[in-house]
């Protein structure tokens, strides 16, 4: 088993990478690094498309009869944070689907 935040693979392996409501489970702490990760394994003008968290907000709380772990930035910390990667925003918007409202990024890697 593995896990996003220690990705093994060579530089420039990807031409994109995809991130549904997976990365509001990783410690916002990691955030920076974790995209810098994204930004070495895919290839230049290659592009991602996450989803974030509609605002600022940490816990841990019941989801459906477990105990869940959220971490995420505001929209406008999370933009940041994808640039300071060396990504550039195509687009950043909230998107409501399912009665839940989430942040989505789609960004290109500059190199």
């Amino acid at each position: 088993m593995g896990s996003m935040t220690g990705l093994g693979f060579r530089d420039n392996s990807f031409d994109g990478l995809t991130a549904f409501y997976s990365i509001i489970h990783v410690p916002r702490e990691k955030h920076l690094s974790l995209f810098q990760s994204f930004h070495r394994i895919i290839k230049p003008e290659g592009v991602i498309l996450i989803c974030m968290g509609p605002d600022e907000w940490e816990a841990v709380e019941e989801y459906y009869g477990t105990r869940m772990f959220w971490s995420h930035y505001s929209p406008e910390v999370s933009l940041q944070i994808v640039k300071d990667a060396g990504f550039h925003i195509v687009f950043g918007r909230h998107i409501l689907s399912g009665g839940e409202r989430h942040y989505w990024i789609l960004a290109r890697n500059v190199r």
